[in-house]
């Protein structure tokens, strides 16, 4: 069964990534140590399998009303968990108004079909193309999530 759980600081040491995210994050200054401090950028939580660490995600806000949404996934998630998963980061999603949110954004590398499908079932509309925007100069597609 998939848990939610208010992030934790030491879930940074004890996440182990997916090998597409190791890659990306490999541009990264001490990127555990950022993790660490995600509680200081707006709510984060970590979703747990079994008692293990399966995940960490949360909402970077930048300013009232908006809002970065990122995840950061573990490896070997057993498929039948992502039911669980995704229900889980969309009830975290859809209480950003009572937090005072009325855009969260989402970044999708470019060509990572599987995480631009997923921020369209989150309820995101791609607004655009990023250009250059991921840690490795990489390009990427804005998706949003907008209450008027």
């Amino acid at each position: 069964m998939v848990e939610f759980r208010p992030f934790d600081p030491a879930d940074a040491a004890a996440l182990e990534m997916q090998d597409a995210q190791v890659v990306e994050m490999a541009a990264v200054d001490d990127w555990r140590a950022r993790l660490a401090n995600a509680q200081s950028v707006g709510p984060c939580w970590s979703a747990w399998l079994n008692e293990r660490l399966i995940g960490c995600g949360g909402l970077v806000q930048h300013w009232r009303g908006r809002a970065s949404a990122w995840c950061v996934i573990g490896r070997d998630i057993p498929r039948a968990a992502w039911v669980a998963i995704h229900r889980g980061v969309r009830a975290r999603i859809e209480q950003a108004p009572a937090l005072g949110l009325w855009r969260v954004e989402a970044y999708v590398a470019l060509g990572f079909v599987p995480g631009a499908r997923w921020a369209a079932m989150l309820g995101m509309e791609r607004e655009g193309l990023a250009a250059g925007y991921l840690p490795d100069g990489g390009d990427a597609w804005l998706y949003a999530r907008v209450w008027r």
